[in-house]
């Protein structure tokens, strides 16, 4: 899951996919810094309800969702015992993500020869 953000005006909002709150701020890294700190200011005040990803995610499967994505857990399983890095496994989510919604599967090998062109 990732956050969205959007410009309006002289301002950024940021938030969560399917979430009731946002934040905004004058820059978008400032939305992102804000954005962060809610999250962790709602965690620390029990305010935020992690069951809620379930649902997001068994909609995503059906209708994509803005910010989720999807992999098989193999998948996942071969990137982390790969040593793939935080950057390897967000353009493997992406590209996975693409593939799925064009039905298409997406594999190792498929990540593999992504990173090597």
């Amino acid at each position: 899951m990732e956050p969205q953000f959007a410009q309006s005006g002289g301002s950024w909002s940021a938030r969560y996919p399917h979430q009731d709150w946002s934040v905004s701020a004058a820059t978008e890294d400032d939305a992102r810094q804000r954005l962060r700190e809610e999250l962790i200011r709602r965690q620390n005040a029990g305010d935020v309800d992690f069951t809620f990803a379930d649902a997001i995610q068994r909609t995503h499967l059906n209708e994509p969702v803005p910010g989720m994505y999807a992999m098989d857990n193999d998948l996942y399983l071969e990137l982390r015992h790969s040593g793939a890095s935080q950057q390897d496994f967000a353009r493997a989510f992406k590209e996975a993500e693409e593939k799925r919604q064009s039905g298409e599967p997406y594999t190792f090998e498929d990540y593999v020869r992504g990173r090597d062109a």
